[in-house]
């Protein structure tokens, strides 16, 4: 299996994973790790991340699964799946379902995707706190940041009234 993350944060996720992955198969399972934009360095360009896992398996089989982790990665698989396994069943796990609207998924492709429910949690917020007037939001710079701060601008037009959101920026 090849298993295509995009930072540490899922280290839990992806451990948890291979545990129940070794218990349940009735074979050793190999799995190939691959982190797509680690935390703390730069960035290798994408195309670059293409090369070397098609390198890595240039001489042996192709992976029976590919399994991506999260947003960023499910992106890149999809976007580079016919330079790397075309054939090879693609599961988008732990991924945000807000990543996966601008593209249904192709054949042999399946999703175990989050439902993230970000206007309710401001929701919440009013009901505990109805006096609040302002909201500091936390995302990063990168990619994904960028991302979720499009995305959250346009579920939150609706407390555009009664709330002022302030952004991190690139903290």
């Amino acid at each position: 299996a090849l298993n295509v993350t995009n930072h540490k944060n899922y280290d839990q996720f992806t451990s948890n994973f291979r545990i129940e992955l070794d218990r349940r198969a009735t074979e050793p399972v190999n799995v190939v790790q691959v982190v797509v934009g680690p935390r703390g360095f730069v960035a290798a360009p994408e195309q670059a991340v293409v090369d070397y896992i098609r390198s890595t398996f240039a001489d042996r089989p192709t992976p029976d699964l590919m399994v991506t982790i999260a947003g960023p990665a499910a992106a890149f698989a999809r976007k580079y799946r016919q330079q790397l396994f075309p054939d090879v069943p693609l599961l988008l796990a732990s991924v945000n379902q807000q990543y996966l609207r601008d593209a249904p998924l192709g054949e042999n492709e399946t999703a175990v995707a989050v439902v993230s429910d970000f206007p309710g949690v401001i929701d919440l917020i009013l009901e505990l706190l109805p006096q609040t007037k302002q909201v500091f939001v936390v995302v990063g710079s990168g990619q994904s940041g960028n991302f979720w701060r499009r995305e959250l601008q346009t579920q939150f037009t609706r407390f555009q009234d009664r709330l002022t959101f302030n952004w991190s920026g690139g903290l």
